[in-house]
Formats: structure tokens, C-alpha cells, sequence
């Protein structure tokens, strides 16, 4: 994620560290969101401490689902990136309300 690299040091140091800590501390569960979407680093430690590894999960999700159309969207020029924009934004609110409901309903019984 190349808006990673204009991050300040120690803010992508916290962001990193409250990923972890959301993994409870398994480095290999918070890389392996990490390699699913990067950018989830570029939110405040604050901010990422209050969101499950689920909701990463869901948004990860969201951005595969939507990668065929951005790629499509990037050829078409600046409208079609905007456009893509868009449509990855109600996506991604998407997942996180449908992360919110089941946060809300507990787990399903087995």
C-alpha cells in the first residue's frame, strides 16, 4: 500500500502494535490481515483497538469482491476511479454493518 510509506514512523509503529493487539498477540493472525489489506494500517491505534479481527476480515472480503470492477473502473480513467470509489465505500459500509448486527447477535449457537 504505497500511502503507507508517507505515514509518520511511530504512528504506523501504533497502528501496527493495536493490530496486534486486536490478533491477541498472534503475529502471524495480524500479518495475515495485513497481507489481506495493508491499508488497515493507515487507521489511528485508537480506532483499530475498537474493531474486531472479523471486521478486518469483512473488509478484506469487500476489497477482493470489489478488485475486478476497480481494476476495470482504473482503465476508464479518472471517472471510472471515482466511480469505483464509490462503489468500494458502500461496500466497505457494508461489512462493517453486517460485522456490527453479528457483534450485536452474539455467537450463533452450535
Amino acid at each position: 500500500e504505497p500511502l503507507l510509506l508517507a505515514m509518520e514512523a511511530p504512528n504506523l509503529q501504533a497502528s501496527w502494535e493495536a493490530l496486534l493487539e486486536v490478533a491477541g498477540g498472534d503475529q502471524a493472525e495480524a500479518l495475515r490481515v495485513l497481507q489481506r489489506n495493508p491499508a488497515c494500517l493507515m487507521g489511528s491505534a485508537e480506532e483499530l483497538k475498537t474493531k474486531s479481527l472479523r471486521e478486518f476480515e469483512l473488509a478484506a472480503d469487500a476489497l477482493d469482491a470489489m478488485r475486478p470492477v476497480t481494476d476495470v473502473m482504473r482503465d476508464i480513467g479518472p471517472e471510472g476511479l471515482a466511480a469505483s470509489a464509490a462503489a468500494l465505500g458502500v461496500a466497505a459500509l457494508g461489512a462493517a454493518a453486517l460485522g456490527n448486527s453479528k457483534r450485536r447477535q452474539g455467537p450463533a449457537d452450535p
